[in-house]
């Protein structure tokens, strides 16, 4: 069975008004450091609930500003987790920082609090804890914001996958000192490339703001150049998207809620004994940014988590079923190859161990998803799942 026309693993969702918006941009003129860029900052800061939002351009750049905006220095440990995007980790080498990776809960795969208490008892000088929200989900914010506090250590949320989503009725990004979002085209909205640092913290939001337009506190003065920064500004034609998109996010979020539903029954079905995806009844009506399922452990060869031994072998099982879905129109993807077994933090950090991230990161497989998908195109998907795999069980 071959999908016909192919099935990308991510579309962004586009309508008429973002196009008007960036055409005004285009005929305007000005295309860096207008009101569209204010306009925008103005309206994510109202649906999320929060007093400052500073739009900059990546959810690289947020985190980088993050961190120096905290003060985070050369010397400094910043606690994070292993399940992750490059990016969370580049953040806090960026600043000089050493990262401390920790593993994480295989419910929420998200930071895990019995390795966040150990690590914050057994490290000194840890300056931030980057708690990162995987796929839209939360762990236990109640908690993690509890150990942060007792530390007197700052939380940042990594919540570049979570922009809509809420825990108990907070909207993520808005726990910590202050959390970041990142925009691009497979997110639950998008700039093209961009980002979001929102605070309730004016300090921060300052610091933020000078940092990412090279230091420069623009207040008239020649010689207005107060620190060392970079150029992370959002452009214009970024920023009239990303207002059409905040305008629609409701809407696009709901779509998503929709292909869950297609996805979870379609998965009962054909594969049933795949781990899917769940909120906790605390972030009840939140939507994925990925639908990322696990293969079972009976799949893989001996039935046992992989170990050390076994991580590249059950990786070699993974890349075939990716491949096998590939060669049936479908493109899938593997969330998330884990920082701490990427040839850069190896060779700078040493080897380390954490099981929870590798069996969860060798058996993830995100599927499909963006808000154009039909119950069809899930019908062809979840089919075709399991035809591949009852091929590479035969």
């Amino acid at each position: 069975m071959k999908c016909d026309p192919p099935i990308p693993l991510a579309r962004p969702d586009i309508g008429q008004r973002e196009k008007q918006l960036i055409t005004q941009v285009l005929d305007s003129g000005q295309l860096s450091r207008g009101h569209y860029l204010a306009r925008f900052e103005e309206a994510a800061a109202h649906t999320l609930n929060t007093a400052y939002a500073v739009a900059c351009s990546s959810g690289t750049a947020g985190l980088i500003l993050a961190l120096k905006s905290l003060g985070v220095a050369a010397g400094d440990k910043v606690i994070t987790v292993s399940y992750t995007v490059p990016a969370t980790v580049n953040a806090v080498v960026a600043v000089g920082a050493r990262p401390i990776l920790i593993d994480i809960d295989p419910a929420t795969r998200g930071m895990s609090l019995s390795a966040l208490e150990i690590a914050l008892h057994h490290h000194c000088q840890v300056a931030a804890v980057i708690v990162v929200h995987a796929f839209g989900q939360a762990p236990d914010m109640h908690r993690i914001q509890r150990l942060c506090d007792d530390a007197g250590i700052p939380l940042i949320e990594d919540a570049c996958e979570a922009f809509g989503n809420y825990y108990d009725g907070k909207a993520l990004g808005t726990w910590g000192v202050c959390g970041v979002f990142g925009f691009y085209p497979n997110k639950q909205m998008t700039t093209g490339e961009g980002g979001l640092l929102v605070t309730n913290d004016p300090a921060v939001a300052n610091q933020a703001r000078q940092l990412l337009n090279n230091g420069r506190v623009m207040d008239g003065d020649w010689l207005d150049q107060k620190q060392f920064g970079w150029n992370f500004r959002l452009d214009e034609m970024s920023a009239a998207l990303g207002l059409g998109q905040v305008a629609r996010v409701q809407e696009m979020l709901d779509k998503r809620r929709t292909i869950t539903r297609y996805y979870d029954a379609a998965m009962s079905r054909h594969v049933p004994d795949w781990q899917r995806p769940a909120f906790s009844v605390r972030e009840a009506g939140n939507a994925w940014f990925a639908y990322v399922v696990h293969w079972p452990l009976a799949y893989f060869p001996g039935g046992a988590a992989p170990s050390p031994d076994s991580f590249d072998s059950a990786s070699r099982y993974s890349q075939r079923i990716l491949e096998e879905m590939q060669s049936r129109g479908i493109q899938c993807g593997r969330y998330f190859a884990p920082v701490h077994k990427q040839p850069a933090f190896v060779r700078e950090y040493g080897d380390i161990s954490l099981p929870v991230t590798e069996h969860l990161a060798v058996t993830g497989l995100a599927l499909p998803f963006y808000n154009q998908l039909t119950s069809q195109h899930i019908e062809c998907v979840v089919s075709a799942l399991r035809q591949v795999m009852e091929h590479l069980c035969d």
